[in-house]
Formats: structure tokens, C-alpha cells, sequence
């Protein structure tokens, strides 16, 4: 009986938070190409061709007035194309691919009218390969696979009912990345930590990063 009515209770808060909770979307997409030609008089020769693509998207509950969770799902594609260096030979392609998946938990500390600060730890993976076709012949590249745990602060603005602006606060961060590259047998493994606090580049683009999110 005392297991039946936890089990009540558990799914009683459970069911409640979720009601209670709100739903907020956001992320970025990005696009960009680039190439062009050398022209020497006599003819032209092209320039190695990029295409990049990003996609972000990022979901989330507030929980409360103070907490909200979510995740963010990464992709990318880097391709580049480079012409053959003689007449008649092939074009080499090169292909990158990153996907990973990065949940986080965000608690607002104040609130100040619409204002209000916040910090975010956030966990993640990330999965990269490679691969360089010329002509018929494709290599396989090294796989990369990385692991992050960043801490960080940020503020928020409310700017309409359903609209918040946020900023990223990197004067002061605190975090730990471990990545390995597998080419073969051979495997190369970085361990990274950062933590610090810098009023040095207060006044650069580099130290905020401006976002928005959507409130359902």
C-alpha cells in the first residue's frame, strides 16, 4: 500500500510539472557557399569551392519561474571541392559530418521586472567523420567523437509575450572537453579543461553572444 501511494504521488508530481510547464524553442541554421577563379590573362583556373551547412535546433520546458531544462540537437556538413591541378584530372571533395546532442539545465537566479539573470550547465556528445573522393577512389577519414561539460552565466530580456532575448556572458566560463580521433587502429585522445575570468574583452563582439527564443 505504501508503495501504491508513492507511486501516486510520484506520478501526481510528475503529471503537475509537466502541465505547469512551458514550452520555448530556439537555435540557428546557417548557410554559406564560397569559390570563385584565377584569372592569369591567358585563362582561368578555379578556386577551391566551400559549402557549409549548420543546424542547431534547440527545445526546452520552463519547470518554473526559476528552472527550465531542454536540449539542442547539433549538425553540420563541410564540403569543400578542389580543382585538379592539371588538365584532365580529377577534382577532389572533401566531406566533414558532425551530429551530436546537447541537453542543459538552466536556473535564473533574479528577476528584475523583465530583466533577469540566469547560469546554464550543459552536457554534450558530438560524432565527426570524414571522407575525400577523387575521382572514383574514396578514403575514409579519422572519427572524432567529443565529450563537453561547460558552466556559464547569461542575462535575458523580455520583449514581448512570447519573445525573449538572451546573452551569453563569456567573461566567465568553467569547463571540461575530452576528444578522440580514431584512424584505424590508431587513436589520439585531448583532455581539456577551462576555467577563468577575464574583464579584458569586455567591449568585443567575443564577449556576448545575443540570442532569442520563442515562448510557447
Amino acid at each position: 500500500m505504501k508503495r501504491t501511494s508513492f507511486f501516486i504521488l510520484f506520478l501526481t508530481i510528475v503529471t503537475s510539472c509537466y502541465l505547469n510547464a512551458q514550452l520555448f524553442t530556439g537555435g540557428t541554421i546557417g548557410f554559406s557557399t564560397s569559390g570563385g577563379n584565377y584569372d592569369y590573362g591567358a585563362g582561368e583556373q578555379d578556386k577551391t569551392s566551400y559549402l557549409d551547412l549548420n543546424f542547431a535546433p534547440m527545445a526546452g520546458y520552463f519547470l518554473s519561474d526559476n528552472l527550465a531544462a531542454g536540449l539542442r540537437i547539433l549538425a553540420s556538413i563541410d564540403r569543400s571541392s578542389t580543382p585538379p591541378f592539371t588538365e584532365g584530372g580529377d577534382k577532389t571533395i572533401n566531406t566533414e559530418t558532425t551530429v551530436g546532442f546537447l541537453p542543459f539545465v538552466r536556473y535564473y537566479a533574479a528577476h528584475f521586472n523583465k530583466f533577469s539573470v540566469f547560469g546554464q550547465a550543459q552536457a554534450g556528445v558530438a560524432i565527426g567523420s570524414e571522407k575525400t573522393k577523387t575521382g572514383s577512389t574514396e578514403t575514409e577519414g579519422p572519427k572524432t567523437t567529443e565529450f563537453d561539460f561547460n558552466v556559464f552565466p547569461g542575462v535575458a530580456l523580455e520583449v514581448g509575450d512570447h519573445v525573449m532575448l538572451e546573452a551569453q556572458i563569456n567573461l566567465f566560463g568553467f569547463g571540461f572537453s575530452s576528444e578522440t580521433e580514431k584512424d584505424g587502429d590508431n587513436k589520439d585522445k585531448t583532455n581539456s579543461f577551462n576555467f577563468g575570468f577575464s574583464m579584458d574583452n569586455i567591449a568585443t563582439s567575443g564577449a556576448i553572444s545575443i540570442g532569442a527564443i520563442y515562448i510557447f
